[in-house]
């Protein structure tokens, strides 16, 4: 059934707030919420209004946390779920991501309704959703605000088990059925036994390939400043590095390294957003890591608008 519009209402239980937040809501794929409507929940509160664009401003009196839908009426279910904890007012980036309804029901080989039968969820998705772990007493389950992706579901009682496949779209209703077939899950099988093996094989050699990456990348970060060392000392460096660039890259921790690392190989400046994205590291801890650099007299930074721009001091390059 399609969803009828919405008006745009605010309900507040609770005092006049103190404090203003201008959440900025942003989605993996960078969409636009332009027409959606938008349900935020916070402390006793919610607030809906039809979205004209990505950002909104609401009030609050306290640190708590801000649960969000988005809802396009040309789709059956919620489109987007997010939930975050605010503690100050300003401006708030809000992540939301796409999300589906999913129903679904336990069946028997005749076609018969099998309550509380346990329930596996394996899904391929960079979000964690909330599922549920059996069935109702009559055999049904359901899950609202499911992230999307590929998913398979394993339902078991102790005789029985079977496993579906499935995919789940964004603002769409996904029915499924999970029919059981007899399996020997006693101790005549080793089929329960083997699968777990194999899981704790597969998770072992994803640690290993984990800790090589790793030491990959630290053994590349060790040896940057070596090389601008032996450039320095040849001469042959592109970049020009001087005698106290090297020196005072020495002093400095991981993260201000990898910043002054990229800014050396990209004709010393950039913004603050290639930075971020090729460094890795977060726009909380890389802010911070800036102000720092600059306190240090290593960078410059310049603000126009929103763009940041960085680029290393004179000071730095010994010029």
């Amino acid at each position: 059934m399609k969803k009828r519009l919405a008006l745009l209402v605010l309900i507040l239980l609770m005092p006049l707030a103190l404090a203003d937040v201008e959440l900025n809501f942003i989605s993996p794929e960078g969409d636009s919420f332009n027409g959606y409507l938008l349900n935020l929940n916070f402390g006793d509160a919610l607030y809906q209004e039809v979205m004209d664009n990505n950002n909104v401003k609401v009030a609050f009196s306290e640190s708590t946390s801000f649960l969000v839908t988005m809802d396009s009426l040309e789709t059956p279910a919620t489109d987007y779920f997010g939930v975050k904890e605010i503690s100050k007012e300003g401006i708030t980036d809000f992540l939301v991501y796409p999300v589906g309804y999913l129903q679904g029901k336990v069946l028997d080989p005749n076609g018969n309704l099998v309550p509380t039968a346990e329930l596996n969820f394996n899904c391929f998705s960079d979000v964690i959703g909330d599922y549920p772990s059996k069935a109702d007493k009559t055999g049904f389950f359901s899950v609202k605000n499911m992230p999307v992706g590929s998913c398979s579901i394993i339902a078991s009682t102790e005789s029985l088990a079977g496993s579906v496949e499935f995919k789940l779209e964004k603002g769409q209703v996904t029915k499924i059925e999970v029919i059981l077939g007899e399996v020997f899950v006693n101790k005549k099988s080793l089929l329960f036994p083997i699968i777990a093996i194999l899981a704790l094989i597969i998770v072992v050699l994803l640690v290993i390939l984990f800790l090589i990456k790793k030491r990959k990348q630290f053994n590349k970060e060790e040896t940057k400043i070596d090389k601008i060392e032996t450039e320095v000392k040849t001469g042959k460096s592109e970049l020009e590095h001087s005698k106290q660039t090297l020196a005072i890259s020495k002093t400095l921790s991981e993260k201000e390294r990898k910043i002054v690392d990229y800014l050396l190989a990209n004709k010393n400046k950039s913004s603050q957003a290639k930075i971020r994205h090729a460094t890795k590291i977060p726009r909380t801890s890389l802010s911070r890591v800036l102000k720092s650099l600059e306190k240090k007299k290593i960078v410059e930074i310049e603000k126009d608008g929103k763009m940041v721009s960085v680029s290393l001091s004179d000071f730095f390059l010994g010029n």
